[in-house]
């Protein structure tokens, strides 16, 4: 016989009537019972998945805890260091700011000084100019030009050869003391172009001044067949004013 058919003890006094009625009149079948057996089995596979799981999920929960405890500390420290170097770049660009505004101001300073300085050197320097320029002028005052003397007059002992020139033409009781005379910087004219003009320098005043005044009361003077023309070193604007 069958297990599905072998007869069940009886009920229990305190079973019900209904349910030892159904179970004596309904046998149960082998599929039904391979099916009691796989929920069984599958409610036994599922409890332990369950639990697998819930240990997992409880594990994973202690790492995450752990591991954001530990990034949490992390960014404590790194925080901590970052504020520290902040502080510190801080202070060396507070200090490097103060050296660059005291420098700036030491520098104003010093421009200050520098603007008063040019101003004074400025104004020295004019004076110096002025000073020159009435140097200069007052060499030239023992300076004359003498224009149309032919080349080739002087060349040898200049001093002495004008210096004799100009006592044979204006007729001088004296020979001119002379420092210096040269022709001008001018390149040597070509054959039959104006000769250069011979510049003088008297070491007497009062001879330069003599031999102007007779060579303007002369008026053209004449040596050697030729016209020589005797001219102070002065502004061009006052030739005329002086030389006839």
């Amino acid at each position: 016989m069958p297990k599905s058919q072998r007869s069940k003890p009886g009920p229990n006094a305190t079973d019900s009537p209904e349910k030892v009625t159904a179970e004596s009149t309904e046998p149960l079948s082998d599929t039904q019972t391979i099916m009691a057996a796989l929920k069984r089995t599958e409610q036994c596979v599922l409890n332990k998945i369950d639990s697998t799981v819930t240990a997992a999920v409880g594990e994973l929960h202690t790492k995450i805890d752990n591991l954001s405890r530990d990034l949490r500390s992390e960014i404590s420290n790194v925080r901590t260091e970052f504020t520290k170097m902040l502080e510190k770049e801080n202070a060396t660009f507070v200090m490097r700011i103060g050296d660059l505004e005291e420098g700036a101001n030491g520098y104003a300073n010093r421009v200050v000084e520098l603007e008063a300085k040019v101003t004074t050197l400025s104004s020295q320097v004019n004076r110096l100019v002025d000073k020159t320029e009435d140097l200069e002028s007052r060499q030239r005052r023992d300076n004359c030009r003498l224009v149309g003397v032919a080349e080739g007059v002087g060349n040898i002992r200049p001093e002495k050869a004008i210096a004799q020139l100009l006592q044979d033409a204006l007729s001088l009781d004296y020979t001119p003391t002379l420092d210096r005379a040269h022709r001008g910087l001018q390149p040597k004219p070509a054959d039959g172009d104006a000769p250069r003009p011979i510049i003088i320098n008297f070491h007497y005043f009062q001879e330069k001044a003599d031999i102007i005044r007779k060579a303007m009361g002369a008026g053209p003077i004449f040596h050697n067949g030729k016209h020589d023309q005797l001219l102070p070193l002065i502004p061009r604007s006052q030739y005329h004013s002086i030389v006839s």
